[in-house]
């Protein structure tokens, strides 16, 4: 079976006009083409009948892509390295200690340090880099921890995910073991060599 390949049109004449009127309509650039493609794309999953939940989700995913590059795209040139670890680390652990080192490390060398935002490790390489630079890609759960104090509530540095959704809700439950698993990574120690 080969990819499927994206389209530029539906294949349904006052459906195809409709589309080019409301890619007009927003005004006329060198993207239009793709623009089309994502509009027949989004077509074709409903002519499709493809689950409301995997609709959801698609959608969703787009969102999130338009967010991370509002996000991103402040700070074009400056590198990013993504810091990993438990929410749980209390501040004595030797764990959290290394990862504000880390992320001052990281800010030395003017690269952006981003992670959960949450508690424990995250909030230690916050510490380390300092809020300015940092991103904080916090997901919203019912009943669940927010945003790390040292950032929560600055929208320029913190951005979150709501997955309060009931269907969305699912999708999380069902991959808790990927969570937990991403949960328990720790931060290793580098030699000051390689940093």
């Amino acid at each position: 079976m080969t990819a499927p390949r994206a389209r530029n049109t539906y294949g349904e004449g006052e459906v195809d006009r409709l589309i080019s009127e409301l890619v007009a309509a927003v005004g006329l650039d060198a993207n239009d083409d793709l623009i089309r493609r994502m509009i027949v794309t989004a077509l074709d999953m409903d002519a499709s009948e493809v689950a409301r939940l995997d609709l959801k989700i698609a959608s969703q995913s787009m969102v999130e892509m338009l967010n991370g590059y509002q996000v991103f795209s402040q700070d074009p040139h400056r590198a990013k390295v993504t810091v990993f670890g438990s929410a749980r680390t209390k501040p004595e652990a030797a764990d959290y200690r290394l990862a504000i080192e880390f992320g001052r490390a990281m800010a030395a060398m003017e690269w952006m340090v981003i992670s959960g935002a949450g508690p424990g490790i995250m909030h230690a390489a916050i510490e380390g880099a300092g809020v300015e630079n940092t991103y904080g890609v916090n997901i919203v759960l019912p009943f669940e921890q927010r945003a790390s104090d040292i950032i929560d509530g600055d929208h320029a540095q913190h951005s979150a995910v709501d997955i309060r959704d009931r269907d969305c809700q699912e999708v999380v439950a069902r991959h808790e073991v990927l969570g937990q698993a991403l949960a328990s990574l720790q931060l290793t120690a580098l030699p000051e060599s390689d940093l």
